[in-house]
């Protein structure tokens, strides 16, 4: 299975590992393009958080319009038009 690697900050990949957070945003950018809409066979979303890993199944990812409910940093995270959302299912061990 393929994974798509994502570095996070500590408290949004402890909320991830809790389970509390399963929806994680990436901003529209070449960069993700490649990493997201170029590789369709990705099921794995990786979370790096300093020497943490931690692996959540992908259900599904869309680009939809950045949300106004945003955080200040979440903004600033997310400063485009546009953003990837990853929808998050369980946790793959190993």
């Amino acid at each position: 299975m393929k994974s798509l690697v994502l570095r996070i900050r500590k408290r949004y990949f402890d909320a991830i590992v809790s389970g509390e957070k399963t929806v994680e945003f990436r901003r529209d950018s070449e960069f993700w393009r490649k990493r997201i809409i170029g590789k369709a066979d990705v099921e794995i979303a990786t979370f790096i958080c300093g020497k943490r890993v931690h692996r959540r199944k992908i259900t599904s990812i869309h680009r939809i319009k950045t949300p106004s409910w945003f955080s200040e940093q979440g903004k600033k995270d997310v400063d485009t038009s546009l953003c990837f959302v990853i929808n998050l299912g369980g946790e793959v061990k190993g």
